[in-house]
């Protein structure tokens, strides 16, 4: 299989012209993150950190704009309402399911079991515990991703900079964990091909995805064009062509990148980014 062309893009928005414009272009998972229960305690004051304003009232909009992608949803945390949450969204059509901030393989699989086999089990690992246990965690049936939250991993590592995680042990357990089980796998966020505002550039990053095997990417929030949806329709089809060019270069060239990686966090040591 061809892992760049095949790579499986997410994409968060509440606006239906951004969600049809993204799946025109090609996005594989559209919809919301309705992440709420402990975040702002979590991120606040952190300026790296986003929480959004999406709510479960705006499933049906982004639903209707969606013609080949699938219905997304970020869910709060395991909490006593889980269950009707989970129901609610089902029954709202989304198909793909992501647990965020689990520490225990008791959550995963509560959420696993709640799920039912009825929609994709994506399993957020942003926590140190549930870093520690992924050999654990990925023996779980009804597993179909798992993926790495660098914005939170690194504030319950006490890491300012989250791409430094990239080079932690800690961080390659949880990547030959998921090869292991053959689970999609991906990590962060993509920017533009094109963002040269970024203090770690975008290239860095989709060498990073060659050079660990990543299956699956979370489009960030920079990736957008403000008030131009349209714009994702070239946009994305350009990240694929230049994460593809990562994914059959060779050996040589991705420990360059690496390198050029290493450099850059040096250089921003001190910042969160």
């Amino acid at each position: 299989m061809d892992t760049a062309q095949n790579l499986t893009l997410t994409f968060w928005t509440r606006d239906p012209a951004f969600a049809r414009a993204a799946d025109v272009a090609g996005v594989d998972r559209i919809g919301l993150d309705l992440e709420r229960i402990g975040k702002l305690e979590r991120q606040g004051g952190v300026g790296r950190c986003w929480i959004s304003g999406h709510t479960e009232a705006d499933l049906p909009a982004i639903a209707a704009a969606l013609r080949d992608a699938w219905l997304f949803v970020r869910t709060n945390p395991l909490h006593p309402g889980s269950a009707a949450e989970i129901e609610r969204l089902l029954a709202a059509g989304v198909r793909t399911l992501m647990l965020p901030m689990f520490r225990t393989v008791a959550e995963a699989e509560c959420f696993i079991d709640l799920v039912g086999g009825r929609a994709e089990v994506v399993l957020l690992v942003e926590h140190a515990d549930a870093a520690l246990r992924i050999d654990d965690i990925v023996r779980l049936g009804g597993i179909d991703e798992i993926y790495v939250g660098l914005n939170d991993l690194g504030l319950s590592l006490g890491i300012r900079n989250r791409f430094a995680i990239l080079d932690l042990p800690l961080f390659h357990d949880v990547v030959d964990a998921a090869h292991r089980r053959s689970l999609r796998f991906g990590f962060g966020g993509l920017a533009r091909p094109d963002d040269r505002s970024l203090p770690i550039g975008p290239d860095l990053v989709y060498a990073a995805y060659a050079r660990f095997g990543a299956s699956s990417g979370l489009l960030s929030q920079v990736f957008v064009r403000a008030d131009d949806p349209t714009a994702m329709i070239t946009d994305v089809p350009a990240l694929r062509a230049r994460v593809r060019h990562w994914y059959v270069a060779s050996g040589s060239a991705l420990d360059a990148a690496a390198a050029a990686l290493r450099s850059a966090l040096a250089a921003t040591a001190t910042a969160r980014v």
